[in-house]
């Protein structure tokens, strides 16, 4: 009797730990990075498509590279002239001759259970070493807007964001050298992304981008200046702005606003 009653406390208390634990994982906050994509690694370079004017009558190229243990890198040079024999040899779906001209990008598709609905996370986050070209962030979602439109393209500037994070690295490091990588966190909040169609944006007042079913990411250059290109790259990741931030960082609490203001007050905010 004494022995089952002793067997019955025993799973009596292990009942309580297991739901006191469920309890305690449901409710802890998510990391402040989710870890999305590398650039090393089995197979880590072939996924990603690289595409430049070129194949429609451009001059510029791009490759993608390993360039150290952990880091690869995107380079190439912009032309923006033309040939206007290649040029007219492409004609768009809606029967106008190539112009826009001057680019270079890479992009991977993101199969739809490789990355978990992204709604815990404020933003996208590039660990990068950019040099001063402009560079945008592309990233295509499921199409929310009902139309003929089977995905939406969102993109958003890295430039605001790199001096950013230049500024945060040097107070990190006011003392120190910098890390030994030296690579910086280019983060980038969702509100930044503007929904665009053919070049042109859709809009001040876009629909949010959807979280739960992005099918593509990339990069693109197209600044107008011509030129070569390099940017090191080691990873991209969802990431959450800390406490902290969100109290004493002026940029960080204007991200946050941004995120509320185009539509993502779904996402947890801290």
């Amino acid at each position: 009797m004494l022995r089952s009653l002793s067997a019955l406390r025993s799973r009596a208390t292990k009942v309580v730990a297991d739901i006191v634990h469920a309890e305690a994982t449901q409710l802890a906050p998510p990391p402040s990075h989710l870890r999305l994509l590398d650039f090393v690694g089995a197979g880590s370079l072939e996924r990603w498509q690289l595409q430049s004017d070129a194949s429609i009558g451009g001059f510029s190229e791009c490759s993608l590279q390993p360039a150290t243990a952990a880091t690869a890198v995107f380079s190439g040079s912009i032309a923006l002239e033309t040939d206007p024999e290649r040029q007219e040899a492409y004609v768009s779906d809606q029967g106008r001759t190539a112009s826009k001209t001057g680019f270079s990008a890479m992009r991977t598709a993101v199969d739809g259970n490789e990355w978990p609905s992204l709604h815990d996370y404020h933003g996208l986050s590039l660990r990068m070493r950019p040099d001063e070209r402009t560079y945008i962030l592309n990233v295509r979602a499921e199409s929310i807007l009902g139309d003929d439109r089977m995905e939406d393209l969102y993109q958003a500037s890295t430039t605001p964001f790199v001096q950013h994070a230049r500024r945060k690295s040097a107070a990190l490091h006011a003392d120190d050298a910098p890390d030994a990588e030296g690579l910086l966190e280019v983060r980038i909040p969702w509100g930044a992304f503007l929904l665009t169609w053919r070049g042109h944006v859709q809009g001040t007042r876009c629909p949010p981008m959807n979280l739960n079913k992005l099918s593509h990411i990339g990069l693109l250059v197209k600044d107008s200046h011509q030129g070569s290109f390099r940017c090191e790259l080691e990873s991209i990741s969802a990431f959450r702005y800390s406490e902290v931030e969100q109290e004493h960082d002026a940029l960080v609490r204007e991200a946050m606003r941004l995120n509320v203001e185009r539509g993502y007050d779904d996402v947890l905010d801290g």
